[in-house]
């Protein structure tokens, strides 16, 4: 009964994205970003579904844990060379970072239960989507121009409020009470925040515009992942210290 409230979660979801980006891509003029918007979005479908699929199976996760890992190690390394007076401190700092968040991640992918790995991808993914759909049609105040300019006040506040009705919705499938769901998702959702707040700030400190072009339509693994590497080590620390 859980995978099938998450693959209906998924699929309506998928088609509020597809109706959204009609809209969007109706407003814009650009007749390239309106396909790469839905390049991105045959992408996002397919990356979605790998993921849960591997979710279930606990082989297949460690090896796609394994290559987020590596491959968002390769992009800092990378972005930092890209810097031809870039310190060392950035790229050291970077690392002793996400050296602690791909070890909480890690283990939250080999050690948690498939239902708390659905609950946190889950969340991501509705958080990351609505943020993103709820900026592009009604975004008008920037949340952090410096660092992300795509980000809106009125995406976070949509992405969240959607996340928290979902969570809330298939809170007895994942077993939690509603005051655990409310938390918990807060504290998710303000890591999955942060997460792409780092990335992008260590873009824009290396100078470049996209991590690499390893995933079509995005900007890099850590583009497509910054939310949940950091979701999932969260979760995990969460519940080393029986917090959750």
């Amino acid at each position: 009964m859980l995978l099938q409230h998450v693959y209906f979660i998924v699929i309506l979801y998928f088609l509020i994205g597809a109706i959204s980006i009609f809209f969007i891509n109706r407003k814009g003029k650009n007749i390239s970003e309106n396909k790469e918007r839905w390049l991105k979005y045959v992408v996002y479908l397919a990356v979605v579904n790998i993921v849960i699929e591997a979710i279930l199976h606990d082989n297949e996760l460690r090896l796609v844990a394994i290559a987020i890992l590596l491959l968002g190690l390769y992009e800092i390394v990378s972005a930092w060379l890209n810097v031809r007076e870039g310190r060392v401190i950035q790229l050291i700092s970077a690392l002793v970072i996400y050296s602690i968040v791909a070890f909480g991640f890690w283990h939250y992918a080999i050690l948690q239960s498939a239902s708390n790995k659905l609950y946190v991808y889950l969340l991501v993914f509705v958080f990351d989507g609505f943020c993103q759909i709820s900026g592009q049609l009604f975004g008008k105040h920037k949340l952090s121009p410096n660092v992300s300019p795509n980000k809106t006040i009125e995406g976070l506040l949509g992405g969240y409020i959607i996340t928290i009705v979902t969570c809330v919705a298939l809170s007895k499938d994942f077993g939690f009470s509603l005051a655990q769901v409310f938390i918990l998702s807060t504290v998710l959702c303000i890591a999955a925040l942060t997460g792409d707040l780092a990335a992008s700030y260590y873009k824009r400190i290396c100078k470049i515009k996209d991590y690499s072009k390893i995933i079509p339509g995005h900007g890099g693994v850590l583009d497509r992942f910054d939310s949940f590497i950091v979701a999932g080590a969260v979760f995990y620390f969460l519940n080393y210290f029986h917090l959750v």
